[in-house]
Order: structure tokens, then sequence, then C-alpha cells
């Protein structure tokens, strides 16, 4: 199986960034379609640190959908309410200045 075909109807891949950070780049380390049909994304990350998650569907344009939550183990979360209204969509985590 193609690592582009999960069988969902619709994909979504992370893109990272190559801007010089002081900070480790977070990767995406979970990702599960929700029964709502919302995207699930979950990630370690720096402690106290604002994550902002970014999204586009050509990987040319991008822009910031929302904020990650930080949980009480450290790591983080996030859930785009807005998945289900594309066929394909790449994300990205990026540390908001």
């Amino acid at each position: 199986m193609s690592p582009f075909n999960s069988g969902m109807n619709h994909w979504q891949r992370q893109w990272l960034t190559s801007a010089p950070n002081p900070l480790p780049q977070p990767r995406i380390g979970s990702m599960t379609r929700q029964a709502s049909g919302n995207m699930r994304m979950g990630f370690a990350g720096v402690t106290g640190t604002l994550y902002a998650v970014e999204a586009s569907t050509d990987l040319l344009h991008c822009e910031m959908i929302g904020q990650t939550t930080e949980q009480p183990d450290g790591t983080f979360q996030f859930e785009d309410v807005s998945s289900g209204k594309f066929s394909s969509r790449f994300y990205r985590i990026v540390v908001q200045q």
C-alpha cells in the first residue's frame, strides 16, 4: 500500500519547514480521523511552548488554522474541525514567536 493511500477519503500529510529555530522542530506523532470526520493530531513538544498548526491543500500556500493544546502529560493535540471540507490537506506545526 502506498504511503499516500491510507484508505481514507481524505488524507493528510505533514511537511516540515527548514527555517532555523532554536527549539526542536516538532513532528506529528499521531493522526486519526474522529467519528465526526475531524482529524486529530498529536505530537511531543517543549513544555510551555506555543505551537500553531498551519494547513495547505497545495504545499505552496498555507494558512494558520489554530493553536495546539498542551496536555497534562506534556504532549500536544490539535483537532482540525474543517478537514472534511477538503479532499486532501497537508499540515505542519510551527513554534509561535
